[in-house]
């Protein structure tokens, strides 16, 4: 947001230092100044937030081409006052647009952990029923994940979370049901016992575990008994990763996350 107003005050000082001149230098027309801010904008979002700026600042290139240059700098004007008035707007569809492209994300590594899964349970019989119903879903959950795509690019976020809701909604009918096949026995899956590897970090074994690093916390409070730090944890280390939790608890690791940090290993927590 500091950016969007950053601009407008460019914006701003650069027409009002125009006035300020003497009257021997020469004035920028204020149409300029706006249409270099209006560059640096979603140009998507601007389209939709800014229509009257956008509307004026065409009248004022009209009356410029046609020699008239009173009325190309009334409308010039007149266009930095509905910028100020529009750009509010612009943040909050901004905003709400970037909000969706990183639940984006989310989803699409969902989807693929879930695909993931079901390949490796592919040819094991009693897997079938469930890899047969995600084959069936996959394409509807793809498509729901291009349409959002779309409508974040047209900066449609209503659009996009729909389409986002509508494919989390049919991943959730997965959640607790993939099937892992070890040693030939297919179990679904409740719990399990996750060895510590070089490189590894709470962050990435959640995104890899639970399709979600924000739940880092479920394992650390699951495995305190063996983490004096979240920071640091050690190869050989093996950790019990729970799949039973309750939705109030993956609330509140998701929020104790985003509030501490995902990764801080210098934070001095």
């Amino acid at each position: 947001m500091l950016k969007y107003i950053g601009l407008l005050c460019g914006v701003l000082m650069v027409v009002s230092a125009c006035g300020a001149k003497s009257e021997t230098a020469p004035q920028e027309d204020p149409t300029d100044a706006l249409k270099r801010s209006l560059a640096n904008y979603n140009n998507a979002c601007a389209d939709v937030a800014f229509p009257q700026t956008i509307a004026k600042l065409g009248e004022a290139d009209k009356y410029k081409e046609e020699g008239n240059a009173a009325e190309s700098r009334k409308a010039g004007d007149e266009a930095v006052e509905l910028f100020k008035a529009e750009e509010p707007k612009y943040i909050e569809l901004n905003n709400a647009n970037e909000a969706q492209n990183s639940r984006l994300g989310e989803i699409t590594t969902r989807r693929d952990s879930i695909d993931a899964d079901m390949a490796a349970a592919a040819g094991d019989p009693k897997s079938a029923e469930a890899v047969q119903k995600w084959q069936e879903a996959l394409p509807v959950v793809n498509q729901h994940i291009e349409n959002a795509k779309a409508a974040y690019a047209a900066c449609d976020p209503a659009k996009a979370q729909a389409e986002l809701d509508a494919a989390s909604a049919i991943l959730d009918e997965f959640a607790g049901q993939t099937i892992v096949v070890e040693e030939d026995v297919a179990v679904a899956v409740e719990g399990k016992v996750y060895t510590v590897k070089k490189g590894d970090c709470l962050w990435n074994i959640a995104g890899a575990e639970y399709s979600n690093p924000f739940m880092w916390p479920i394992i650390y409070w699951a495995n305190k008994s063996q983490i004096n730090d979240p920071d640091l944890i050690f190869p050989g280390q093996n950790f019990d990763i729970i799949f039973d939790f309750a939705e109030a608890d993956q609330i509140k690791a998701t929020e104790f996350a985003k509030t501490r940090g995902p990764w801080s290993l210098y934070d001095n927590k």
